[in-house]
This record gives C-alpha cells, sequence and structure tokens, in this order.
C-alpha cells in the first residue's frame, strides 16, 4: 500500500501511470487520470488486506484463509480490471502479457522505485 499510494503525493506521477507510459513509450490519452484512479484504487486494496491478514492474528480466522482470499480476490481484480480497460479503451492492446511485462521493465528502471 505504501509503495503505490506514496506515489499519489502530489507532483509525483501514480505508479500504474509509470507502468502504462511503460507499456506504450508515452502516455495515451485519458491514461493519465486512468492510471492515478487504479493505483488510488490498489492502495485501498492493500490497505483492505492488511486488515484482513489482521485478522488471524486476531484468532478471528486461519491464516490460511486470510492467505488465500488475499490471492484469490488479488487475481480476480488483476484480471477483471483488464476487462475494464479494454473497454474504456478500445484502441489500445490490453493483454494480462503486456501489463505484467510493463511491470517488470518499469521496476527494472530505477526511477520507478
Amino acid at each position: 500500500a505504501w509503495h503505490f499510494g506514496a506515489t499519489l503525493r502530489p507532483g509525483r506521477e501514480a505508479l500504474i501511470t509509470r507502468y502504462i507510459r511503460e507499456d506504450f513509450s508515452g502516455l495515451p490519452e485519458g491514461c493519465g487520470a486512468y492510471g492515478r484512479a487504479l493505483t488510488a484504487f490498489w492502495t485501498a486494496v492493500f490497505i483492505a488486506f492488511a486488515g484482513l491478514n489482521l485478522l488471524p492474528v486476531l484468532g478471528l480466522i486461519p491464516a490460511a484463509a486470510a492467505g488465500g482470499a488475499t490471492i484469490a480476490i488479488s487475481l480476480l481484480l488483476f484480471v477483471g480490471e483488464h476487462a475494464v480497460r479494454a473497454r474504456r479503451f478500445p484502441h489500445l492492446p490490453v493483454t494480462l502479457g503486456r501489463t505484467l511485462r510493463a511491470m517488470w521493465q518499469a521496476g527494472a528502471m530505477r526511477h520507478a522505485r
């Protein structure tokens, strides 16, 4: 959450916007605001996961349940977002492979950290 949320500070480029810029070697129109909103969304999701994963510490659910739910929800949201993005930006190629490659390439860039 911190890694994503810190990029939402004024004057910073949102993390997912960086991923989009890396993927397309530039920022397609409308993608800046989308990337910022998506970064804020994932920041909130990660904060919610922190709460979910606190439940086993409190003895309320098994750790395996919290971990399994975190993984399943993450995958569903990640894949589901691609469907949303494909509809929102039909002129752009949207695939899981492209997204993963862009994330890896941006993460390898020194200024993306």
